[in-house]
């Protein structure tokens, strides 16, 4: 788990891209595959002007056909309330692992 500063859950992506092509002159599908296959999901908080913080955007992390980073949005903000987007976890293998049989539970 960590911690970054973007405007979204994609700004964050972009950022990560940036600051290691700004540390090493690496291609840029290279960085790509690297951050997809590191990262699983993105949550993306926002301060609301009474100074709370919310989640605002639930996003999975994928390889695109073509090598690129896809951001799959499980959750997104809207209306006052998180809410599922109807799209589905694609790469869920890490979660299966860990599942250990019983409702809700995770090992």
């Amino acid at each position: 788990m960590s911690t970054g500063h973007s405007g979204s859950a994609e700004g964050m992506i972009y950022r990560l891209e940036t600051m290691v092509l700004t540390a090493e002159n690496f291609p840029l599908e290279a960085v790509r595959k690297q951050i997809a296959t590191a990262l699983d999901i993105v949550v993306h908080l926002g301060r609301f002007s009474d100074m709370s913080r919310r989640v605002l955007e639930i996003s999975e992390v994928t390889v695109s056909e073509n090598g690129g980073i896809k951001m799959n949005r499980l959750f997104e903000y809207k209306d006052g309330e998180l809410r599922r987007t109807g799209n589905k976890l694609v790469n869920s293998d890490k979660i299966k692992m860990r599942w250990d049989g019983e409702k809700s539970r995770f090992i």
